[in-house]
Protein backbone atom coordinates (compact mmCIF):
# COMPACT_ATOMS: atom_id res chain seq x y z
CA UNK A 1 0.00 0.00 0.00
CA UNK A 2 0.95 3.46 -0.84
CA UNK A 3 2.05 6.47 2.06
CA UNK A 4 -1.20 8.41 2.23
CA UNK A 5 -0.05 10.69 5.00
CA UNK A 6 0.63 13.40 1.94
CA UNK A 7 -2.51 12.77 0.01
CA UNK A 8 -5.78 15.50 0.20
CA UNK A 9 -7.81 13.07 -1.41
CA UNK A 10 -7.52 10.42 1.50
CA UNK A 11 -8.78 10.00 4.90
CA UNK A 12 -8.76 8.16 7.84
CA UNK A 13 -11.69 7.63 10.63
CA UNK A 14 -11.67 6.00 13.89
CA UNK A 15 -13.49 3.24 15.03
CA UNK A 16 -15.59 1.54 17.81
CA UNK A 17 -12.54 -0.88 18.52
CA UNK A 18 -10.52 2.49 18.29
CA UNK A 19 -8.44 1.17 15.15
CA UNK A 20 -8.29 3.22 11.93
CA UNK A 21 -9.50 3.08 8.59
CA UNK A 22 -7.98 4.48 5.74
CA UNK A 23 -11.12 5.97 3.24
CA UNK A 24 -10.11 6.83 -0.15
CA UNK A 25 -12.08 6.98 -3.58
CA UNK A 26 -12.11 3.61 -5.13
CA UNK A 27 -9.04 2.65 -8.01
CA UNK A 28 -8.89 0.12 -10.77
CA UNK A 29 -6.55 -1.95 -8.55
CA UNK A 30 -9.14 -2.51 -5.97
CA UNK A 31 -11.16 -4.77 -8.34
CA UNK A 32 -10.01 -8.05 -6.64
CA UNK A 33 -10.72 -6.81 -3.08
CA UNK A 34 -13.80 -5.03 -3.88
CA UNK A 35 -14.75 -8.46 -5.79
CA UNK A 36 -13.44 -11.09 -2.33
CA UNK A 37 -15.23 -8.45 -0.07
CA UNK A 38 -18.63 -8.67 -1.97
CA UNK A 39 -18.23 -12.52 -2.60
CA UNK A 40 -17.76 -13.09 0.97
CA UNK A 41 -20.54 -11.77 2.00
CA UNK A 42 -23.10 -13.70 3.90
CA UNK A 43 -26.30 -14.51 2.42
CA UNK A 44 -28.21 -12.17 4.43
CA UNK A 45 -26.17 -9.11 3.93
CA UNK A 46 -25.90 -9.86 0.26
CA UNK A 47 -30.13 -9.68 0.03
CA UNK A 48 -29.38 -6.54 2.66
CA UNK A 49 -27.41 -4.76 -0.15
CA UNK A 50 -28.77 -5.88 -3.29
CA UNK A 51 -32.12 -6.99 -2.62
CA UNK A 52 -31.81 -10.70 -3.90
CA UNK A 53 -28.94 -13.36 -3.45
CA UNK A 54 -26.98 -13.64 -6.03
CA UNK A 55 -23.33 -13.95 -6.67
CA UNK A 56 -23.28 -12.55 -9.88
CA UNK A 57 -24.42 -9.36 -8.23
CA UNK A 58 -20.53 -9.03 -7.03
CA UNK A 59 -18.75 -8.88 -9.81
CA UNK A 60 -20.91 -6.07 -11.34
CA UNK A 61 -20.42 -4.53 -8.08
CA UNK A 62 -16.57 -4.97 -8.31
CA UNK A 63 -17.02 -3.36 -12.07
CA UNK A 64 -19.22 -0.61 -11.40
CA UNK A 65 -16.86 0.12 -8.19
CA UNK A 66 -13.43 0.11 -9.72
CA UNK A 67 -14.18 1.70 -12.53
CA UNK A 68 -12.99 5.19 -13.48
CA UNK A 69 -15.31 7.83 -11.69
CA UNK A 70 -17.89 10.02 -13.51
CA UNK A 71 -20.08 12.63 -13.02
CA UNK A 72 -22.91 11.57 -10.25
CA UNK A 73 -21.53 8.78 -8.99
CA UNK A 74 -18.89 8.25 -6.63
CA UNK A 75 -17.43 5.28 -5.14
CA UNK A 76 -14.94 5.12 -1.86
CA UNK A 77 -13.73 2.42 -0.47
CA UNK A 78 -12.47 2.13 3.80
CA UNK A 79 -8.92 -0.11 4.21
CA UNK A 80 -7.38 -1.78 6.64
CA UNK A 81 -4.93 -3.75 7.26
CA UNK A 82 -4.38 -3.23 3.18
CA UNK A 83 -7.79 -4.85 2.27
CA UNK A 84 -10.88 -3.06 1.53
CA UNK A 85 -13.43 -3.87 3.91
CA UNK A 86 -15.88 -1.39 3.37
CA UNK A 87 -17.48 0.25 0.20
CA UNK A 88 -20.08 3.01 0.20
CA UNK A 89 -21.30 4.49 -3.35
CA UNK A 90 -23.39 7.25 -4.42
CA UNK A 91 -25.27 7.97 -7.73
CA UNK A 92 -27.06 11.87 -7.96
CA UNK A 93 -30.50 11.39 -8.94
CA UNK A 94 -31.99 13.92 -11.67
CA UNK A 95 -33.39 17.17 -10.39
CA UNK A 96 -35.06 19.79 -11.63
CA UNK A 97 -33.35 23.31 -11.57
CA UNK A 98 -33.06 24.94 -8.63
CA UNK A 99 -33.84 22.12 -6.53
CA UNK A 100 -31.51 20.10 -3.93
CA UNK A 101 -29.56 17.31 -5.32
CA UNK A 102 -30.36 13.87 -3.78
CA UNK A 103 -28.57 10.68 -3.92
CA UNK A 104 -29.32 6.74 -4.00
CA UNK A 105 -26.07 5.73 -1.66
CA UNK A 106 -25.25 2.16 -0.86
CA UNK A 107 -22.96 1.06 1.98
CA UNK A 108 -21.42 -2.39 2.42
CA UNK A 109 -19.47 -4.15 5.45
CA UNK A 110 -17.01 -6.87 5.02
CA UNK A 111 -17.91 -9.95 6.92
CA UNK A 112 -16.43 -9.98 10.45
CA UNK A 113 -16.33 -5.92 10.61
CA UNK A 114 -19.76 -5.11 11.13
CA UNK A 115 -20.48 -3.11 14.25
CA UNK A 116 -17.07 -1.10 13.98
CA UNK A 117 -18.76 2.36 12.51
CA UNK A 118 -17.52 1.43 9.23
CA UNK A 119 -20.71 1.89 7.95
CA UNK A 120 -22.00 4.84 9.82
CA UNK A 121 -19.93 8.02 10.18
CA UNK A 122 -16.45 7.80 8.10
CA UNK A 123 -17.44 8.44 4.90
CA UNK A 124 -17.65 12.03 5.09
CA UNK A 125 -14.52 13.07 3.68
Amino acid sequence: MTDTAHRPDTGHALLADVTTVEIRAARPEDWDDVLRMHEEMSPEDLRLRFFAVDPRYARAAAVRICAPGHRGYQALVAVAHRRVVGVAEYTALPTAPGEHTSADIALAVAEGHHGQGIGTCCWNT
